[in-house]
């Protein structure tokens, strides 16, 4: 029987409404602590709302403080070769934040749809909200090591497959939950050879030399902007230090040396603080 590595685990989420609560007792029922459920803001609702009573419309914000927020309900035409542009308004809705009243600016035949509305989507989280939560409990319970920049893709170490077990439960737990739609991850384990080894060292080679490039990048801006402080330079000196921490992190995550990559980080420091000194220089020209 071969034996594996560790996983590589993504997930699919297309779902527009998952309930809060239900994600809350989904990590519960797991046994998953300390991780946090963000709450869903007044005006992800409203508009979710909005958008289903009146697919027609197009939405646009009024206003939105620490009060209220005010979206208007509009119809526009435009015309490029014309230079041409010409709007109408329907109505105006406004959600009070503190007390969830909605109040129009003229009369509508949406008043009572919209309540009903707000009421199935009340506290319902996008799909982006349920991936960070994913993306934590793998973070945070097993040693996951990211494979893309934009996130969405971890691999787990072996030593920590229970957790997976534990994060598709999750996931099964929220779709039964839902009207439409999917929550799903997806898991393709690692067959424990040195090829595997080197393959998933070098997806995390890729991830690790695009945080360092757009370290170098943001630092290098940084210089040549003559309104920019020196403290923006150092911090991207702290970003390339955690990245030496975490390579730590990966070795003992792969049970391999990183050495090629720890030295690339190491010249990144290097490089980050030759700009900070000059970025001091041109600051203080004495």
């Amino acid at each position: 029987m071969s034996m594996t590595c560790g996983t590589i685990v993504t997930w699919t989420i297309n779902n527009l409404f998952i309930n809060r609560g239900a994600v809350v007792n989904a990590l519960t029922a797991a046994g998953i602590a300390n991780i946090a459920v963000p709450s869903v803001e007044p005006r992800t609702y409203l508009r979710r709302a909005i958008k289903e009573c009146d697919q027609s419309g197009l939405i646009r914000v009024l206003s939105d403080d620490a009060k209220e927020i005010c979206y208007a309900i509009v119809d526009e035409e435009t015309d490029g070769e014309a230079k041409r542009w010409e709007g109408r308004m329907r109505t105006a809705i406004t959600m009070d934040k503190t007390t969830g009243e909605i109040t129009f600016t003229r009369n509508s035949s949406l008043q009572q749809q919209l309540q009903e509305a707000i009421g199935r989507n009340l506290d319902g989280m996008l799909p982006r909200d349920i991936g960070s939560v994913f993306k934590n409990i793998l973070t945070k319970h097993a040693n996951a090591i990211p494979l893309r920049e934009t996130g969405g893709v971890y691999f787990v170490p072996e030593t920590h497959r229970h957790v997976i077990d534990q994060l598709d439960t999750i996931a099964q737990a929220i779709a039964k939950t839902i009207r439409v739609g999917k929550v799903r991850v997806n898991r393709f384990e690692i067959v424990a050879t040195n090829r595997a080894a080197d393959d998933v060292s070098s997806l995390l080679d890729s991830f690790v030399t695009t945080k360092i490039e757009n370290y170098l990048k943001r630092a290098e801006e940084a210089l040549a902007d003559d309104k920019a402080r020196v403290t923006t330079i150092e911090k991207r000196q702290k970003d390339v230090m955690a990245l030496i921490k975490d390579s730590k992190a990966y070795e003992q995550a792969l049970g391999v040396q990183l050495s090629a990559l720890k030295a690339k980080i190491k010249a990144a420091r290097l490089k980050v603080i030759k700009l900070a000194t000059q970025k001091l220089a041109m600051a203080d020209p004495s």
